[in-house]
């Protein structure tokens, strides 16, 4: 490269360009005529060299060639495809990091296609490819993973919900069949309660009940799986294993009592009435997962052990106590909570009897209270209070009178046994009940059989006239 002043003052004799070809450009970088090259990317190269390097190539016969114009669509296609599975199946930060290495092993090979294999291939098309479709993937995901999320938390804690997600496993929620333990509860006598309220404020106490019920069984890792009105279907076991099921169903309908109290304050404060909470609890196979139609499916549970769970909540009525267990739930918690034995039952849907189960609370409190210092308190239910008695009951459907032995007492119902006859569930009968320590004969005009096995049974008080109902708060009282 010569100066041009060098040859304008003749300072460079015409012989030094006889037979060559010269080229006269500027190349000081104030003219602007330096552009960026794969060989000179920062400082850039001047145009005439540029033009001067051109000549050279074509006067040596150095073979430059343009890859095939379909290779780089090709590769940009494969390119998207292959960004668009790794932000699917990755995380987006590893994903990213293949990313960026596709898009930095394509650099390097173009470049040294160019430098050793004299091809010239174009560049931004594939990392582009690379780039947009990762961005895409990773926001389509997000938005999808947030909607997911949404819909699951209807049913699953948050952190049942981000592990769901975390896996993408959609198996977890496949109907399969499995032991789980259902739940069910429903307030007592909110149906005729709400008659009196304005409808506005009965959906802000069912927002405030049924978010403080929710928290309780996501706490114990249950899945809520629906609403019906004031009551609340829980699940258990269900997506993921959880050994202690029914011990976890049973703690949280403990502490369903235990939330309500507040709750039910604040609602006779405002409108008046009593609050109660009824529970039933069975546990079994059923079938769980999403099941539905083709246009809707829900995550739910179907099977007979829903069934019975739910005639037990319905039982909580009856037998005036606030938890009803089944046989086999109460197989899996009875070391760790104290229970009650309410006898067998015939159900609605079922002709074998069900062995029924009232829970007391944790053994510490339940032993406490057979011990005279809590009282069955473990509810702070009245209406569950019992007491072991002695005396004679004498039981006359009208035509027959027979009498047997008192053995545990109630303010709602008595548990008799040694009966010299047969009694039926569901038949009614009058009841002279004779007790050692109380010298007043106690006469109920109207009980219904609940349970009768062999010869022992349970039997529901009904329409209690008030010195009746006085006389039993104050026997079951101590």
């Amino acid at each position: 490269m010569i100066a041009y002043h060098r040859v304008v003052t003749g300072e460079i004799p015409s012989e030094v360009f006889a037979g060559k070809i010269v080229l006269v450009g500027a190349t000081t970088p104030t003219l602007h005529d330096i552009f960026p090259t794969p060989f000179a990317s920062q400082a850039g190269m001047s145009g005439v060299e540029i033009h001067a390097h051109t000549l050279e190539t074509l006067f040596q016969g150095i073979p430059l060639r343009r890859a095939s114009r379909w290779l780089v669509p090709v590769v940009a296609v494969l390119a998207g495809a292959a960004a668009a599975w790794t932000a699917t199946a990755l995380r987006p930060l590893p994903a990213f990091g293949v990313v960026a290495a596709g898009v930095g092993g394509y650099l390097a090979a173009s470049h040294g296609a160019f430098l050793w294999g004299r091809y010239w291939m174009e560049v931004v098309p594939v990392p582009l490819a690379l780039l947009v479709t990762y961005a895409g993937t990773v926001a389509k995901n997000f938005t999808r993973e947030q909607r997911e999320k949404r819909r699951l938390s209807r049913f699953f804690s948050p952190d049942v919900v981000a592990e769901i997600v975390r896996h993408k496993d959609d198996a977890k929620l496949a109907a399969t069949r499995r032991r789980m333990t259902v739940l069910f509860s429903d307030i007592r006598g909110f149906t005729s309660m709400s008659e009196n309220m304005q409808p506005e404020e009965v959906v802000t106490f069912l927002r405030e009940y049924l978010t403080v019920m929710t928290e309780a069984v996501f706490k114990h890792g249950g899945t809520v799986d629906k609403y019906i009105g004031d009551a609340i279907m829980a699940l258990y076991n269900v997506p993921f294993e959880a050994p202690d099921h029914a011990l976890r169903a049973v703690r949280t309908a403990i502490e369903f009592q235990e939330r309500l109290q507040p709750l039910a304050e604040r609602f006779a404060a405002r409108h008046g009435g009593k609050l109660a909470c009824g529970v039933g609890i069975h546990t079994g196979d059923a079938v769980v997962g999403t099941i539905g139609s083709e246009q809707r499916l829900e995550y739910t549970a179907i099977g007979d052990t829903i069934n019975l769970g739910s005639r037990l909540e319905g039982l909580t009525k009856e037998f005036s106590v606030p938890i009803i267990i089944s046989e086999a739930t109460h197989a899996e918690v009875r070391e760790h909570f104290g229970a009650r034995d309410l006898g067998e039952v015939t159900v609605k849907g079922k002709v074998i009897p069900v062995k029924i189960y009232a829970v007391l609370g944790p053994l510490a409190r339940a032993e406490e209270s057979a011990s005279g210092a809590g009282k069955e308190a473990a509810f702070n239910s009245r209406s569950a209070r019992r007491r072991t008695i002695a005396g004679h009951v004498s039981i006359s459907d009208g035509e027959l009178t027979v009498v047997a032995e008192a053995s545990d007492l109630s303010r709602t119902g008595i548990a008799v046994h040694a009966v010299p006859r047969r009694l039926e569930p569901g038949e009614l009968v009058s009841l002279q009940i004779a007790l050692r320590d109380h010298p007043e004969v106690l006469t109920i005009e109207r009980a219904e059989v609940m349970w009768a096995r062999k010869d022992t049974a349970g039997l529901r008080f009904i329409d209690l006239a008030a010195p009746t109902r006085a006389a039993l708060d104050t026997l079951t009282a101590h």
